[in-house]
């Protein structure tokens, strides 16, 4: 069961008043959090994976708005792996995207200031260019070969390459 942790702005978005609590996660690809940002007054989900920090953008209207974010996220995720050569994962993801999604409340500061650091930078793409002419696959590639720090504090990695080690780690 997929995990999406909402910020307030996107649960009210999804129209949730009741977000349930955070719970331990059972797959890799399942724990997920969830914003809302603006670009040229248009809503876009950011979406960040919450153990590599992966990320995607998904206009809400290129999708029919934010209640169709959530299936989005198995959709790009999919194709992510599949185009970074771990295509052997896409059933788990197919099987996993296609169960009920748990909304519950953002519970990782650390995450969010991750988020917020990727939003400045992208903010650079989406202020020199018209809307339409954004490619959000591109630019969320660009965050993915951003560094990061990772959770051993000294070390940094980006969040492409935090995703690549725990896929490896998975099949050894």
């Amino acid at each position: 069961m997929p995990q999406l942790r909402l910020t307030q702005k996107f649960a009210k978005d999804l129209k949730l008043k009741n977000l349930n609590e955070f719970k331990e996660v059972s797959s890799l690809f399942d724990d997920w959090v969830v914003d809302v940002v603006r670009v040229n007054r248009k809503k876009i989900a950011m979406v960040t994976h919450v153990k590599s920090l992966l990320t995607f953008f998904i206009p809400y209207q290129s999708i029919g708005g934010a209640k169709n974010i959530p299936q989005a996220i198995g959709v790009l995720l999919s194709e992510w792996i599949a185009n970074n050569g771990y295509s052997r994962y896409y059933q788990e993801i197919n099987e996993l995207f296609n169960q009920p999604f748990h909304f519950c409340k953002t519970s990782d500061r650390k995450v969010l200031g991750h988020m917020n650091d990727f939003k400045r930078c992208a903010s650079f793409t989406w202020c020199r260019c018209p809307f339409d002419k954004i490619n959000w696959i591109e630019l969320a590639d660009d965050i993915a070969d951003m560094p990061v720090t990772t959770y051993k504090k000294s070390a940094f990695s980006t969040p492409k390459q935090l995703l690549i080690d725990v896929l490896r780690s998975k099949t050894t």
